[in-house]
């Protein structure tokens, strides 16, 4: 890499904004002492009633689910009595922000101002929803901070590096290593919805994994 080169890497680096998508940005903000509020504000605007049920809640950057809607909450029913939904303290929330983007929510809803501004992709969305919660306005300055911080922005762009990494070797491996790299990623998901204690039939439908290797993997 030449002079030239490394000073123009330098100059995008420090030009470059990190959002909420960020993994670590995101654990970062919303784990911060003091930051409790945000947090707050965010789970009512999605749950809309008393925090009284173990929840999980997966932002997506991509589509996972085959239906329209952008929210989507889950019920765990009977295999054989599908209108009997069983552990009702337990749900799992997957909000999908590609779907987001293309509905034109009402950005009068209080999730939907928090979905814009964790997405930051709309400017002109994100600029309606920080003028409708005053949180928001005082979440953007900590944002400011936050990123400006020189250990902060140095792990999210490690996070980004490594995501940017694993989307070019995917690309340029061949199908079969494909298929490896895709029954790692399922082996580390089902392990950590084993930690949940996610039912057996739930966590096979996610990954795809037969109940032998979910049992194996359970017992190791």
């Amino acid at each position: 890499m030449t002079e030239n080169q490394q000073k123009e890497r330098l100059k995008r680096t420090k030009e470059k904004t990190y959002n909420l998508k960020n993994d670590v940005i995101f654990q970062t903000f919303f784990a911060r002492k003091g930051n409790e509020e945000f947090l707050i504000d965010f789970l009512n605007g999605l749950l809309k009633k008393d925090i009284k049920q173990v929840i999980m809640i997966n932002i997506l950057g991509y589509n996972f689910l085959d239906v329209e809607d952008y929210i989507s909450e889950t019920a765990i029913v009977l295999e054989k009595h599908r209108e009997y939904e069983v552990l009702t303290g337990i749900k799992w929330y997957f909000i999908e922000l590609p779907k987001f983007r293309k509905q034109n929510p009402d950005m009068n809803e209080k999730i939907n101002q928090w979905l814009a501004f964790i997405d930051d992709y709309d400017r002109e969305m994100v600029k309606v929803a920080e003028e409708k919660n005053d949180k928001l306005k005082k979440a953007r300055i900590e944002m400011n901070y936050l990123t400006g911080e020189a250990e902060t922005r140095r792990l999210a762009e490690l996070r980004e590096k490594w995501e940017m990494d694993r989307v070019s070797a995917i690309n340029h491996a061949t199908r079969k290593g494909i298929e490896e790299g895709e029954k790692k990623n399922s082996i580390v998901i089902a392990k950590k919805l084993l930690k949940l204690n996610m039912p057996l039939e739930q966590i096979i439908e996610i990954t795809e994994l037969t109940k032998e290797e979910i049992e194996n993997i359970k017992n190791k």
